[in-house]
């Protein structure tokens, strides 16, 4: 019986020393945007989708995660950002003279946004700099969370 108490204790204080050690990811930032088809054939979207992606893994190390996926006749597109200084990365990789500028606005020629909702702590700064990208924008704090799997090799 004392052998398992003891083996019991030493577990539970190894895991009490890894558990400290995992950040929980309460920085990170997820945004869910509902997008209208306005052009394009499905397959020529999908396409473009695929190399989107593909140019965005390589620009975009804090970039934790990036999918399009079928939402009824429209496409739900949802980001995954290591913290909201990741976003403004991004808004200046998408933004005139950024690297995705160009994919960018074939990307509007094909979507219409008519609803974002990002899920974090984030500031009124980073509030105020989405602005004028007229985004129907709702924001919902984060309460507690944690993320898994978003360890990168560019990182």
């Amino acid at each position: 019986m004392k052998k398992i108490l003891l083996l019991s204790l030493l577990f539970l204080f190894g895991c009490q020393n890894k558990l400290s050690e995992i950040k929980k990811g309460d920085d990170e930032v997820i945004i869910l945007s509902y997008l209208k088809i306005e052009n394009g054939s499905k397959q020529k979207i999908y396409n473009f989708l695929e190399n989107y992606v593909d140019k965005v893994i390589v620009v975009e190390p804090q970039s934790y995660g990036y999918g399009f996926y079928e939402y009824n006749d429209d496409i739900l597109f949802i980001e995954r950002f290591k913290n909201e200084d990741a976003i403004i990365s991004h808004a200046k990789n998408v933004s005139e003279g950024g690297v995705l500028q160009k994919d960018y606005t074939e990307y509007n020629h094909y979507f219409e946004p008519y609803k974002v909702d990002v899920f974090g702590n984030v500031s009124k700064d980073l509030i105020d700099y989405l602005k004028p990208y007229n985004l129907p924008i709702l924001y919902y704090p984060n309460i507690v969370s944690f993320s898994k799997g978003y360890g990168s090799k560019w990182e």
